[in-house]
């Protein structure tokens, strides 16, 4: 095991230079909001947990930390094509996971994976129409927000 995939692994971090982690599938969606580049690589509904979004944000600045919130106020959260929403219940970052939301530095040019956790929607439910994942960085909060992401079954 290399380097990269040794930090990638235990970490969550992953280097945007060459062999600095596993690869990817392309992701489902992107978004870039202050100087943050958000990719939702995979939703999935678990059979007896929580739904799961796993996200990569790599910081496209200055090293910086993003703190990403889930119980606490602005709550990240999905809705569904009913306009449903239901707020996260717990969100993980570089191996610091929290009810309330997690944090963590992240270096320029470097992704750290983040996971958010969901109740499990109906099972009816085959998309989310929207995707909010609130967070704050150099003291501003803002939303990375996403359309129409599909689940998996896992």
């Amino acid at each position: 095991m290399d380097l990269g995939t040794f930090f990638y692994t235990i970490f969550g971090i992953r280097s945007m230079l060459p062999g600095g982690g596993p690869e990817q599938a392309h992701p489902a969606a992107t978004t870039a909001v202050q100087g943050f580049e958000f990719e939702v690589r995979r939703c999935a509904r678990t059979r007896h947990g929580p739904l799961v979004c796993e996200v990569a944000i790599t910081n496209r600045r200055s090293v910086r930390r993003i703190f990403l919130f889930a119980a606490f106020q602005p709550q990240s959260y999905f809705a569904d094509r009913n306009g449903r929403r239901t707020a996260a219940t717990r969100v993980r970052i570089a191996g610091v996971s929290d009810s309330g939301g997690a944090g963590a530095d992240v270096p320029a040019g470097v992704s750290v994976c983040a996971e958010m956790e969901f109740e499990t929607p109906d099972s009816a439910v085959k998309a989310l129409a929207e995707l909010s994942i609130s967070f704050e960085a150099d003291d501003q909060r803002a939303r990375a927000v996403f359309q129409d992401i599909a689940l998996h079954e896992d």
